[in-house]
């Protein structure tokens, strides 16, 4: 039982350092793949805006990253899913991601997904839905 001022300081100083020494030992990544921020903006009279950062994980082809339901015409309504290096003025299809940023324009999604299309098989390995 802790009796004093000095103890209850004392004792949470111990249990502090073993809190913050036990949780930089976990990565902030623990995705298979690749982990993704994402960053919601939104608009009353325009297409909302969706930031999009690889934080972790493997790098990946750009060529092999896709964005579902990005806003392509905001007037018609039209969506598509487009390869991350059409969305970036920085990477070319043939570079890799590792802690790049995107920013698309979104309509009303329920979902957006970071795919990943590889030897003729397509994963979901990000997606947000925090805009909803």
């Amino acid at each position: 039982m802790i009796r004093t001022r000095r103890e209850l300081l004392h004792t949470g100083s111990l249990i502090g350092c073993v809190c913050l020494s036990g949780c930089q030992t976990f990565s902030s990544c623990s995705a298979e793949v690749a982990c993704f921020e994402f960053e919601h903006e939104g608009y009353d009279d325009a297409p909302d805006v969706l930031t999009i950062t690889h934080t972790g994980g493997d790098s990946l082809p750009a060529n092999e990253v896709f964005i579902t339901n990005v806003a392509v015409d905001y007037n018609d309504e039209e969506i598509a899913t487009v390869p991350w290096y059409e969305l970036s003025a920085n990477v070319d299809a043939d570079d890799e991601i590792e802690g790049d940023s995107i920013t698309v324009e979104i309509l009303f999604p329920e979902v957006v997904e970071v795919l990943w299309r590889q030897d003729g098989e397509e994963r979901v390995i990000g997606e947000t839905r925090d805009f909803r």
